[in-house]
């Protein structure tokens, strides 16, 4: 996903484009049986994030952006809804917590007040035995204040992001 800083302070519009990746683990404890024609499951593990914060230069308020990274603790909830034994339908959530915060090189960054929250919405469908393809919607919200500190100067500001995609999954079961 990239993020896109446009502005407009008497010289030419400037693009600011920066990627944010995204990594994770995630398990999963069952809380009742799939065969009741629903499953409810409680998910639990770890994101990474490496995105881009947006800081104003002191002196000439234009805006650079810098990379930031935090490890986040995630807990959440997932719905299956099975139409047939080959087709189910679900949807997620999670709400994170950082564990860690990180910024490249003798940058410092510290994040203050987080709300981050991630969903998912999709459904698949059993091509053979142990094959399924899924298309899903996924997003996540991050909202927080931050400081920042670049060469000595400390910046501090606050963002908010949003993170949307479509995705496509295979998946094997067995």
């Amino acid at each position: 996903m990239a993020a896109t800083v446009s502005t407009y302070s008497g010289t030419p519009r400037r693009n600011l484009r920066r990627v944010w990746k995204t990594a994770g683990v995630e398990a999963s404890t069952r809380l009742n049986k799939a065969n009741e024609g629903s499953q409810w499951s409680l998910l639990y593990g770890v994101q990474y994030h490496a995105l881009p914060v947006v800081i104003f230069e002191p002196l000439t308020l234009l805006p650079s952006v810098r990379e930031a990274q935090y490890l986040n603790a995630v807990m959440g909830a997932k719905y299956q809804y099975f139409v047939s034994q080959r087709q189910f339908f679900v949807i997620s959530g999670h709400y994170q917590h950082p564990l860690s915060t990180a910024s490249a090189g003798s940058s410092g960054f510290q994040m203050k007040s987080p709300f981050i929250f991630d969903g998912s919405v999709g459904g698949e469908y059993r091509m053979t035995e142990a094959l399924w393809g899924g298309v899903y919607w996924y997003g996540q919200y991050h909202s927080f204040k931050y400081d920042y500190t670049d060469q000595g100067t400390l910046h501090q500001n606050t963002q908010n992001m949003i993170y949307s995609n479509i995705e496509l999954r295979l998946s094997f079961r067995f």
